[in-house]
């Protein structure tokens, strides 16, 4: 297990930060699954929620694909990383 964020942007020009604290929570958690990783959010995680028994009741959000398809999950630092050039690029557009 590992903490990890989730950055998205709710702009098209990439000046608005959305950023959600993630776990990771392993890889291939399914029997036919290959090079996939997941991710769940931090509030279920601490409430005790896990993948293989989660239900639809509990509120958990799975985040899973290949680490390709997971472009906008970062280790911490490396999320930090992606608010800051985005921190420069509001700077340069005056937002």
């Amino acid at each position: 297990m590992g903490f990890s964020s989730s950055v998205n942007f709710v702009d098209k020009e990439m000046l608005i930060p959305a950023l959600a604290p993630m776990v990771f929570i392993g890889r291939n958690l399914v029997a036919s699954d290959a090079g996939k990783v997941y991710f769940q959010d931090i509030e279920s995680y601490r409430d005790g929620v896990r993948f293989d028994s989660a239900s639809d009741e509990d509120g958990a959000r799975f985040e899973f694909g290949s680490e390709d398809e997971l472009g906008h999950v970062f280790e911490y630092e490396k999320g930090l990383e992606v608010l800051m050039a985005c921190s420069l690029r509001r700077r340069a557009s005056k937002l």
